[in-house]
């Protein structure tokens, strides 16, 4: 977790103990972890979890770190994100990392 070079870290568990130890290990590191959890409400589609990616779009822009729990169905709309296959623009001052979010059809670069 020290490694600013390192890949996202993924832990896979299969309770809400993982969560719970996960979250308590991330504040002894003065992390304090943002958990985001998938809807069990099949009607649950579109409009939650667009609404679930801009909330990880955001975490991330600003340097949050993040548990998600129960949200397969959008992992794969993060591959490039979580691979780190980033985009990189700007200077060496500005230096600004874009990488492909998608939904469905949608698809969007993010800062």
């Amino acid at each position: 977790m020290d490694d600013p070079d390192a890949r996202h870290l993924m832990v896979i568990g299969e309770s809400e103990t993982t969560i719970s130890l996960l979250t308590d290990q991330l504040k002894r590191k003065k992390m304090n972890p943002v958990v985001i959890m998938g809807s069990q409400f099949p009607d649950d589609r579109d409009d939650y979890y667009n609404g679930v990616l801009n909330r990880i779009v955001t975490c991330v822009e600003t340097g949050r770190t993040l548990i998600l729990t129960d949200l397969e169905i959008i992992f794969a709309s993060l591959y490039d994100l979580w691979d780190r296959n980033y985009i990189v623009i700007g200077s060496k001052e500005n230096t600004k990392y874009l990488s492909r979010v998608a939904l469905g059809a949608c698809a969007n670069q993010m800062l």
